[in-house]
């Protein structure tokens, strides 16, 4: 009974968001409704439900390896392109200069430093193995790049196709 609540609760929220400001936008939070987009569905279902009433809300997209996680991120990234409050965050890699490196006498280490632009509210991974794919989405935490610092918000998981 609790696992039938805590997943219709997202539903619940971006129903309950969408008819709030109805009147005052159009949302474009809207399901693809064939059965094979199931995954994305839920996925923009939930990050309606955390979308701020006005503004901007800045989400980083990371892709695993694989066709069906490749499919559904170019999806995931084409759905969330109707909803104008969402931009996606980008990753700008940064060359530095050499350091030196205490292990190896004379040695050095190249370094580099990412930088995530604008900086996102919420981080989703997906990625695919032994034959699933998974949608999981979680709080940048001190490292948006790096893993979550405490857990996934939530995790969608569906056959990889």
């Amino acid at each position: 009974m609790l696992e039938w609540r805590r997943a219709l609760a997202p539903l619940l929220l971006c129903l309950a968001a969408a008819s709030a400001h109805a009147s005052a936008s159009s949302s474009t939070c809207r399901t693809m409704n064939k059965p094979s987009d199931a995954p994305i569905d839920q996925a923009v279902q939930r990050i309606c439900a955390a979308l701020p009433a006005a503004g901007p809300f800045a989400l980083l997209i990371q892709s695993g390896g694989g066709a069906a996680a490749e499919a559904a991120t170019k999806a995931l990234r084409a759905a969330l392109a109707k909803e104008p409050r969402i931009v996606l965050s980008s990753v700008e890699r940064r060359t530095l200069p050499p350091v030196a490196d205490p292990s190896a006498a004379a040695g050095h280490v190249n370094t580099e430093s990412f930088a995530v632009q604008p900086p996102p509210r919420l981080v989703l991974r997906i990625s695919e193995g032994s034959g699933k794919l998974y949608i999981a989405a979680r709080e940048p935490g001190s490292d948006p790049l790096g893993p979550p610092d405490n857990g996934w918000l939530w995790v969608i998981e569906a056959p990889a196709r």
